[in-house]
Formats: structure tokens, sequence, C-alpha cells
């Protein structure tokens, strides 16, 4: 596990076939969401999957099953955005 929000958490994961290739896999708790947090999620997915930008994580893939939705994106190490790096 690499952090963790409101509706579920971060894991780091690797490619079977790739072993150099490391992903974020985002793992939302459907039953801690309502469906208007459900929404936001998916029209987050949407938008990016419409971007391509070297300071926009990049997105894969999504799978959804009963209870969780998953996310699967860029790894970004380094810390949390507003951590203070004085």
């Amino acid at each position: 596990m690499v952090g963790k929000g409101a509706f579920g958490k971060v894991y780091k994961a690797v490619d079977k076939l790739n072993p150099e290739f490391e992903v974020a896999i985002k793992v939302l708790d459907k039953s801690k969401m309502t469906r208007r947090d459900l929404a936001c999620v998916m029209d987050e997915v949407d938008l990016l999957r419409k971007v391509d930008h070297p300071n926009i994580v990049e997105y894969f893939e999504t799978y959804d099953d009963k209870n969780f939705l998953y996310l699967v994106m860029e790894l970004c190490t380094g810390g949390e955005l507003f951590d203070n790096h004085d």
C-alpha cells in the first residue's frame, strides 16, 4: 500500500510480463461512496482518458466489480503534492 483516502487505498503493482513496468492501483470501496461520489469518480476517469500531458498522471484502465472500482494509473513517487519540502 502506498496511500489511502476516504474511499479506499492505493497499491503499487508490477506487470507480471514486464516487471519493470510499475503502476498504481486505486481501489475504491463502493459501499463508502454515494451515487454522486461514484459519478464524480467516473467524470474524473473520463477526463483522464482525454488528456495527455507530462504533468498529469497517466490513466491506463478501469476494472469494476460488485463491491470495488479499480483504477490503474501511472505510479508517481516522491510524496504528496502538498508535502513541505523545505
